[in-house]
């Protein structure tokens, strides 16, 4: 779905989403994220690296 709207290119080999030409259109739910990682609840952060980062940096753990 993403990836049919132009927000991510796959590629297969080897297996890698990166941006794509749609990205920015989603990009500030992204930072949005990012800058409220402490109010998120655990459940939503646990697997996601850098909003796990941002919550340990912004509670000083």
């Amino acid at each position: 779905m993403l990836a049919d709207l132009g927000f991510i290119k796959w590629e297969t080999e080897p297996l890698v989403a990166s941006r794509g030409p749609q990205f920015d259109e989603v990009a500030v739910v992204f930072e949005v994220l990012q800058s409220a990682a402490a109010e998120i609840p655990d459940s939503l952060v646990v697997g996601c690296q850098r909003l796990e980062r941002e919550q340990q940096e912004s509670t000083g753990n």
